[in-house]
């Protein structure tokens, strides 16, 4: 079953800046970001994102970035997405 949420923005992980250092997963609110095992040409571990529909475009992730590795990118009006659901065993 789908289900519909408004979507005001994304992020984009300007991989080359990242240096992994973490500050950003606990900064954001809505839970997107989180440390993945694919690395950069310096060989840091880079910060990944998930369920981007829910990402409210707050900027608290690129404010936080010490190396201004996060663009953040704001919608003029929100965006209705389609979520599907999983059903929990």
């Amino acid at each position: 079953m789908a289900t519909h949420q408004l979507q005001r923005g994304y992020i984009v992980v300007l991989e080359e800046r990242c240096k992994g250092c973490e500050l950003c997963v606990p900064a954001c609110p809505e839970d997107i970001l989180l440390m993945g095992r694919r690395t950069n040409h310096s060989g840091w571990n880079l910060v990944e994102t998930q369920n981007m529909e829910k990402c409210i475009a707050c900027n608290l992730c690129a404010l936080i970035c010490p190396d201004r590795a996060i663009d953040v990118y704001r919608f003029d009006k929100p965006l209705k997405v389609e979520i599907e659901e999983t059903a929990s065993v």
